[in-house]
């Protein structure tokens, strides 16, 4: 049970999908609290007080802010999908519920709805957690388990695909020089036998084969002026924001709740597939 809470999960990493969540809940949150008024909230009757509702969806909607674009933007190393867990995924949900909750009575205090004291703010924190991990738990995991499926399914159709094809040989020869950006130190490599590339802080991290042992330099140089370098090489292909891989290596992928990953013949460690690039990478193994 234990290594389900270890499973990789997906990390949002798109932004503006992240942004129509946050405005999503919030108005979820005044809507239905100004339409069903619940916890008392009858006692507003004017219509000027819609006021009130709409303060719920705001202070929804700025601590959403926070906790979605704020907080991982200052703590990049916890918020990494290369390490995101299902349990961070269910801590991190309780963590946000229970911060909006507290917000919005801490704003039911500001307008004078409840007095709050220690025992209150206590005993509101604990039956909010209480009564929302259970659910939260069974969300997340219901989400990890079909996306897990789904991209294992799709992924070994794909491997299908690469292990039937007929694979012409490489032929040697062809140089590419990667340059550092103080244009002095270079790499000079047969592109044949560089696989894939990644980054690493102010460094890239290029992995080949010399001599038929897998070997890995550093050049002190950003993905994107590598890029650049290899861009006349159709083979070279950006599958990841931190990581450029030679399609003609992949030997077969695979995929987890995150989405695929790409095997290469001869390295240990798989290659991660940007989800928004799941599509193009299909079509490009697969011609």
């Amino acid at each position: 049970m234990l290594k389900l809470f270890l499973q990789p999960y997906p990390l949002w990493d798109n932004k503006p999908r992240r942004l129509v969540f946050v405005i999503s809940i919030s108005l979820f949150v005044f809507l239905f609290l100004y339409v069903f008024k619940p916890f008392g909230l009858d006692r507003f009757e004017t219509p000027l007080d819609i006021r009130i509702f709409i303060g719920y969806g705001l202070t929804s909607f700025v601590l959403l802010l926070l906790m979605q674009f704020i907080i991982p933007s200052f703590m990049p190393y916890v918020f990494n999908e290369d390490v995101w867990k299902v349990y961070k995924e269910i801590v991190f949900t309780l963590i946000i519920i229970s911060t909006i909750g507290v917000g919005n009575l801490l704003y039911s205090s500001y307008v004078g709805f409840v007095k709050i004291n220690t025992t209150t703010l206590a005993f509101f924190e604990m039956v909010t957690l209480i009564v929302a991990l259970f659910p939260v738990t069974i969300i997340v995991l219901l989400k990890q388990n079909y996306l897990l499926r789904k991209n294992l399914k799709q992924s070994n159709t794909l491997s299908e695909k690469l292990y039937r094809k007929t694979r012409i040989p490489s032929v040697g020869g062809t140089i590419v020089e990667l340059t550092a950006e103080n244009s002095k130190d270079t790499l000079s490599i047969d592109v044949t036998d560089l696989y894939y590339l990644a980054a690493a802080d102010n460094y890239i991290e290029v992995h080949l084969i010399q001599q038929k042992v897998m070997k890995k330099f550093l050049l002190r140089c950003t993905l994107k002026n590598a890029q650049d370098n290899l861009k006349r090489f159709s083979n070279f292909y950006r599958c990841h924001r931190t990581y450029i891989v030679n399609l003609d290596k992949v030997q077969s992928v695979t995929g987890n709740s995150q989405g695929y990953r790409l095997i290469l013949f001869n390295i240990e460690n798989s290659i991660p597939v940007s989800r928004a690039l799941t599509r193009e990478v299909t079509q490009r193994l697969s011609i």
